[in-house]
């Protein structure tokens, strides 16, 4: 049986945004929404809640069983 080699740049993607949202919550959390640093960053990370429906429909299939 040949061995799948797993894609690890999805992995990296998943992670970066993960991070986004924790530091996203900490800027919320201590009320500094109105920063500079969470201006562009908010600017930079437009696709954040896109990237996880893509990723959660990407792996998606019709007939999978566990085996």
């Amino acid at each position: 049986m040949q061995q799948i080699k797993r894609d690890f740049s999805i992995d990296t993607v998943g992670g970066i945004m993960i991070i986004y949202m924790i530091l996203l919550h900490c800027l919320q959390f201590a009320n500094s929404t109105d920063s500079f640093t969470f201006e562009r960053i908010s600017s930079f990370f437009i696709c954040f809640m896109a990237w996880f429906f893509f990723k959660s429909g990407m792996f998606h299939h019709e007939n999978f069983t566990f085996r």
